[in-house]
């Protein structure tokens, strides 16, 4: 049997630890999470979309309808927001459960927002933020949402999942 040095044998168990954690984290990340027992919802799939832009007394400016792409990972959530004019991605996004048997989820994120190409000369690039409230099926939510620098306006959306 070989004898191992010190740092040979250090060297081997950071290799083993390393590789254990990795397959963990894999596993965690992309299925265990989904366990009941994390109590984490799972956002994943699309939802239709149906907002409303309004003016400043609360009355519609216009309205317009879109689908939104949510995946989820344990470590991240990304929302992708596509219209007939534009389409936005996140840059942050956070899920917290809301009080009482009611209560439901609050899925709150920032995005980016771009025209597509042919609306680039009535539409500019801008930031958002947007709060969704799901109700505890996860099946509808509503939301309100702000934009400014570049498109300063401001609404409401309801969403449905879409079933597969």
């Amino acid at each position: 049997m070989k004898n191992l040095t010190g740092y040979e044998a250090f060297g081997k168990v950071t290799i083993t630890i390393a590789i254990i954690y990795y397959i963990l984290h894999l596993l965690f990340n992309k299925y265990v999470w989904k366990v009941s027992l994390v109590k984490l919802p799972d956002l994943n799939g699309k939802w239709d979309v149906t907002g409303t832009t309004l003016n400043e007394d609360g009355s519609t400016k216009y309205t317009w309808h879109g689908t939104m792409a949510i995946e989820q990972s344990w470590e991240k959530i990304l929302i992708h927001l596509k219209t007939d004019k534009s389409e936005s991605l996140s840059y942050t996004a956070t899920l917290s459960k809301r009080e009482g048997l009611l209560g439901g989820w609050r899925l709150s994120y920032s995005y980016k927002s771009d025209p597509n190409t042919e609306q680039q000369h009535e539409l500019n690039s801008h930031n958002g933020y947007c709060e969704i409230k799901l109700d505890n099926d996860l099946i509808i939510g509503d939301a309100s949402y702000f934009n400014n620098n570049g498109r300063r306006t401001f609404g409401i959306m309801k969403i449905e999942k879409v079933k597969v």
